[in-house]
């Protein structure tokens, strides 16, 4: 997977996880159980929540440590 995210900064790691599984932020949104809104700024400001972070890694199968 590190292959895969390689030259990626947080945001294009989980937009390829999420391209990977045919999956749009909306979905992200229902998975971290946020709003679309809420994604839209974590993408904007690059400011994820480590929790959150956590919960992508676990549901694509990754180590946490990849998507920071």
């Amino acid at each position: 997977m590190v292959d895969m995210f390689n030259g990626l900064d947080t945001n294009g790691k989980i937009k390829a996880l999420l391209a990977s599984r045919d999956l749009s932020w909306t979905a992200l949104a229902r998975l971290l159980e946020v709003t679309p809104e809420t994604i839209y700024s974590r993408k904007k400001e690059s400011n994820w929540k480590v929790s959150e972070l956590r919960l992508i890694a676990e549901f694509f199968g990754v180590d946490t440590k990849e998507l920071i």
